[in-house]
C-alpha cells in the first residue's frame, strides 16, 4: 500500500515536472501573440515571430496568417524588384524552418542571390565554373566579350555537371555571357567559383538565374546592400548569407571577412565556415555577465542560437538572457519594456530553458553551477548574486559565493570595479554601471522623457537607425490611453450606480420648503381734484387778403368816428 502510494506521487510529480516548461510555453508564446496582435507589425518582427512559435510549440497555426503574409510580401516585391535584403532573408529564414515548400521561397532564394553587389574583381579562384539544367538537349556558348573568345558547352537532358571556363576568365574579366538559346527551354545558369581554403575546396554560387535562355552573369566578390544591388552593408549581407545557407546555397563570404565585425557578424561567420577564430573573437568582445555592446536581447539571442550551447560564450550569454526575463514571460524586464522583437528572438533562442533558472532556489538551496558566472581568474571577486565559477584546476576552490573569491573567503570588492562609471543607456540616455555592470538610468534628468527612475537591467538598445521603432514610447502612450480609459470607465460606472441607486430609493435629496403664494396687487391710483370743462376752440388762420380788408375796414370805422365828433 506505502509502495503504491509512493509509486502514485512519483508518477504525478514526474507529470508536474515534464508539463512545466509547457506551462511557460503557454505564458511566453501567450504574451508574444496577444502583443504581436496589437498592431500592424513589420517583416522583421513578423518572421522572428514565426520562428519563435515554431521552436516553441512545434506548430505555426496561431499565426498562421502571418506566413501568408511573409508569402505575398515575398511575391510582391519580387515582382516589383523592390524586396528590403534583409526582410528577404528573414522571411526566407523562416519559412524554411516551417518546411514550407512554396514555389515562392525557391524564386524569393533565386532573387536574393542576385540581388547583390559585386564589390571587386575575384582574383583567389581556382576555377570558374557553369551548369546548366535543361530539360533538352543542346549547345551553350560561353563568351568573354572583351576578350572576344568563347567557349561551346553541351547540355544534356535533365542534368549537366559543372563545366569550367576558366581559361575564358583574366584578371580583368567583369563577366561572361552565356547563351543558350538553341535549347528548348533552361531551368537554371549558374555561375561557380572554386577555391581552396585551408586545404578545403570550397564551391561558392557567385549567380543562379532561372528561366532565361541568355544572361551575362558577373565575376567578383559578391555583398549585399538594403535593396537590389545597393551599397554593401554588413548587417545586410550577414543575414543574407545565413539564410541562403539554410536554403543550401554557399555564398563566397570573403568581403564579409575583409570587415571590421559586431558580435552578431562573427557569430553568423561562425555558423557558416565553423573557424575558431571567429568564436574567439565573440568570447573577446563578450562582457563578464554575457552580453554583447550595444546591449540588447535580440542580438545576444541570435549570437547564442548561432555558437555552440557548451562553449563559454554561450553559457555566460544564457545566464544573461534568462536573467532579462520579466515574470509575464516577456523580454527584457521589466514589463514596460517588454517588447517583440527581443521576447521572439529570446524564445526561438533558449525556448523554456529561461523558466528553470529566473527564479531564486527555494530555502537554502545551493544555485546550480549552470546558472553561474564563469570567473577568469582565481583573486577575481564574485560579483553575481547567484555565485560564481572557478577557472578548472587553478584555484583552491571550484565554486564560490557572492563576495568571494577563488583563493579564499569573502573579501571586499577592488576599488577598480567599474560601478558608477558613466555609460549610455538602450534609449540613448546618461546612465552608470551597477556592480553586475548593467546600465542604469540617472533619475531626474528628464531623459527619457518624463523620467520615472526606471531600471532598466541592461536594457534592449543597439537599434539601427532608421530600421528600428521605439517600442518604449510606443508602450508608454499605450499605458496613457490605458489609464483615460480606465477612468472614462469609472466615471461611467459612478454615474450609473448612482442613478441606479436614486431609482431603488436608496439615495434621497431634501426638498427645499415653498414660500406661501402671494399674489401681487395693482396699487390704488390716485385721484384729482375734476375741474371745469374747458373746451378748446379752434383757431382760424385768416387768409391775408381778408385780414388786409378787415384792417382797411377799421381804419374807415375809425376816421368815420372822427369825423362824427367834429
Amino acid at each position: 500500500m506505502v509502495l503504491a502510494k509512493r509509486t502514485t506521487i512519483f508518477v504525478i510529480f514526474s507529470l508536474v515536472i515534464a508539463f512545466l516548461p509547457l506551462i511557460y510555453a503557454t505564458q511566453e508564446t501567450d504574451w508574444l501573440v496577444q502583443e504581436y496582435n496589437k498592431r500592424d507589425r513589420n517583416i522583421e518582427e513578423t518572421a522572428l515571430t514565426i520562428l519563435a512559435i515554431n521552436k516553441q510549440l512545434g506548430s505555426t497555426s496561431s499565426v498562421s496568417s502571418e506566413v501568408i503574409r511573409l508569402k505575398n510580401y515575398l511575391d510582391s516585391c519580387i515582382q516589383a524588384n523592390n524586396c528590403d535584403n534583409k526582410d528577404a532573408a528573414l522571411a526566407i529564414w523562416a519559412l524554411k524552418e516551417i518546411r514550407d515548400t512554396s514555389p515562392i521561397l525557391d524564386a524569393a532564394t533565386n532573387w536574393l542571390i542576385n540581388s547583390r553587389t559585386i564589390f571587386a574583381a575575384d582574383t583567389d579562384a581556382d576555377d570558374w565554373l557553369v551548369q546548366v539544367v535543361s530539360s533538352g538537349s543542346g549547345i551553350c556558348v560561353v563568351n568573354n566579350t572583351e576578350m572576344k573568345t568563347e567557349k561551346m558547352i553541351s547540355v544534356s537532358a535533365g542534368y549537366t555537371p559543372w563545366q569550367s571556363v576558366r581559361d575564358l576568365v583574366t584578371q580583368n574579366t567583369n563577366d561572361l555571357a552565356i547563351d543558350c538559346s538553341s535549347l528548348t527551354s533552361v531551368d537554371s545558369l549558374s555561375l561557380i567559383k572554386k577555391q581552396t581554403i585551408s586545404g578545403i575546396i570550397n564551391y561558392f554560387i557567385i549567380e543562379e538565374i532561372q528561366n532565361k535562355k541568355s544572361v551575362t552573369v558577373q565575376l567578383g566578390i559578391p555583398c549585399w546592400g538594403p535593396t537590389y544591388r545597393s551599397i554593401c552593408n554588413q548587417d545586410t549581407t550577414a543575414h543574407v548569407l545565413l539564410a541562403l545557407s539554410k536554403q543550401g546555397k554557399n555564398l563566397d563570404p570573403a568581403w564579409l571577412k575583409q570587415q571590421d565585425l559586431a558580435a552578431l557578424e562573427n557569430a553568423i561567420l561562425y555558423k557558416l565556415t565553423d573557424k575558431q577564430e571567429y568564436l574567439s573573437a565573440i568570447q573577446s568582445s563578450q562582457s563578464q555577465n554575457g552580453f554583447w555592446q550595444p546591449v540588447n536581447v535580440e542580438t545576444a539571442s541570435l549570437i547564442y542560437s548561432l555558437i555552440p550551447a557548451q562553449s563559454e560564450p554561450a553559457k555566460k550569454a544564457l545566464g544573461w538572457i534568462q536573467g532579462q526575463r520579466a515574470t509575464e514571460g516577456c523580454w527584457p524586464k521589466p514589463l514596460n519594456l517588454c517588447n517583440v522583437k527581443s521576447t521572439a528572438a529570446a524564445i526561438y533562442a533558449v525556448g523554456t530553458a529561461s523558466n528553470a533558472t529566473t527564479s531564486q532556489p527555494p530555502g537554502n538551496a545551493t544555485t546550480p553551477p549552470s546558472t553561474r558566472t564563469v570567473l577568469e581568474d582565481c583573486d577575481e571577486p564574485c560579483l553575481d548574486k547567484d555565485g560564481c565559477i572557478c577557472p578548472a584546476n587553478e584555484c583552491k576552490r571550484s565554486v564560490i559565493e557572492e563576495d568571494e573569491t577563488c583563493e579564499g573567503p569573502k573579501t571586499t570588492p577592488p576599488t577598480t570595479s567599474r560601478t558608477g562609471e558613466y555609460c549610455v543607456t538602450e534609449r540613448s540616455c546618461d546612465g552608470q554601471l551597477d556592480r553586475l555592470g548593467r546600465c542604469e538610468d540617472i533619475s531626474g534628468d528628464d531623459c527619457p522623457k518624463g523620467d520615472a527612475d526606471i531600471d532598466v537591467g541592461g536594457g534592449t538598445g543597439g537599434t539601427p537607425p532608421g530600421s528600428r521603432t521605439d517600442t518604449g514610447t510606443q508602450d508608454e502612450g499605450t499605458s496613457t490611453l490605458f489609464w483615460i480609459l480606465m477612468i472614462v470607465a469609472a466615471l461611467i460606472a459612478l454615474i450609473g450606480g448612482s442613478f441606479l441607486a436614486y431609482k431603488k430609493g436608496l439615495i434621497k435629496f431634501k426638498n427645499k420648503p415653498t414660500q406661501e403664494y402671494k399674489p401681487r396687487m395693482k396699487p390704488a391710483e390716485v385721484s384729482k381734484t375734476p375741474q371745469e370743462y374747458q373746451p378748446r376752440m379752434r383757431i382760424e388762420k385768416k387768409h391775408p387778403a381778408k385780414k388786409f380788408l378787415d384792417s382797411e375796414l377799421d381804419k374807415s370805422i375809425e376816421e368815420l368816428e372822427k369825423l362824427l365828433k367834429s
